[in-house]
């Protein structure tokens, strides 16, 4: 008896949507590194560059920054409750403590 695995196809169906939500956000961080790239100031360039990393983000970005030799890792913040941060640790505030490499914390 030959049919479809039930369990192949719900992987599959993941697996397409992982990949179509990675590609819709490396657009959307392009789109974000051109604005930036075009709104300096001064007319000083800068350069911006996206890179996607998989992991646990607080070793990940890190790795990912050193090995890319990056000159800043810009990083969003979010709001954490009072008990929160006191049993967590926040993704930006690992970076920080982690990386020699300048952080720009963006709230």
């Amino acid at each position: 008896m030959y049919g479809t695995d039930p369990v192949r196809d719900e992987d599959d169906k993941k697996l397409r949507y992982l990949s179509e939500i990675r590609s819709k956000a490396m657009e959307a961080l392009k789109r974000e590194a051109r604005r930036i790239e075009k709104s300096s100031e001064h007319g000083d360039k800068v350069e911006a560059t996206v890179h996607v990393v998989h992991g646990n983000p607080k070793e990940a970005i890190t790795r990912a920054a050193e090995y890319h030799k990056v000159g800043m890792i810009i990083v969003g913040r979010r709001t954490l409750s009072r008990w929160q941060k006191i049993f967590t640790e926040s993704v930006s505030s690992a970076i920080i403590e982690h990386t020699t490499i300048p952080v720009l914390i963006v709230h």
